[in-house]
């Protein structure tokens, strides 16, 4: 199974190819919550016949050696990876790690396996875009702003330093850089900065 660039996301062998499929493909899948979110994300599957089940077994064992598939790694335990989950429903959505993808509406990207990988994306994400990165209970609890608001790393979301509407491309932006969209994203920066120009705001701009 690949995505739409050709990325492989998952290597498996059956000797019904067509029954395990429809199995994948019918009522959320085999009960596995990963298994709808790997079929949102394949857009093509490839098959290769072999004359018997243990070749197909080393043939599978040679591909997922070689392409490490996130899928294969990440079904065979998902106690050890992590996602990022975003609730855009939410008032102020804001980024958060789990483990597992939860049939809740909410965008889910990853699996990651690695621990420094995924803080180095929020990193990079917190960098970029001034999302909350307050928790659930300190988010509910606080009237004055954070520490990140004061060195200029958050919008305040916290203690309603901005409205929702004002808040939501934020996140629509974080979501494009999640899933790659860089180019939509440059776009609409170069558009801000011009627009910030002609204001002649151009600290911001900057």
């Amino acid at each position: 199974m690949s995505d739409g660039r050709g990325k492989i996301l998952y290597v498996g062998k059956a000797k019904n190819l067509r029954a395990r499929l429809h199995n994948y493909a019918s009522g959320g899948g085999d009960g596995r919550p990963q298994i709808p979110y790997l079929l949102g994300r394949t857009a093509s599957v490839r098959c290769i016949l072999t004359s018997t089940e243990k070749e197909a077994l080393l043939l599978e064992n040679t591909l997922i050696k070689e392409h490490r598939p996130s899928f294969n790694i990440f079904l065979r335990d998902d106690k050890e990876y992590l996602l990022l989950r975003i609730d855009r429903r939410e008032k102020y959505p804001r980024p958060e790690l789990v483990r597992r993808v939860a049939k809740d509406g909410a965008m889910y990207f990853g699996p990651f396996s690695s621990a420094r990988g995924i803080r180095e994306t929020l990193r990079i994400l917190y960098r970029l875009f001034p999302l909350c990165s307050c928790s659930r209970k300190k988010f509910s609890s606080r009237t004055r702003p954070c520490i990140n608001y004061q060195i200029g790393r958050c919008v305040g979301a916290c203690a309603g330093m901005i409205s929702r509407e004002e808040y939501l491309p934020l996140v629509d932006n974080a979501v494009r850089f999640l899933r790659g969209n860089y180019r939509d994203l440059l776009k609409s920066w170069k558009a801000e900065m011009n627009g910030l120009a002609k204001e002649m705001r151009f600290e911001e701009a900057a």
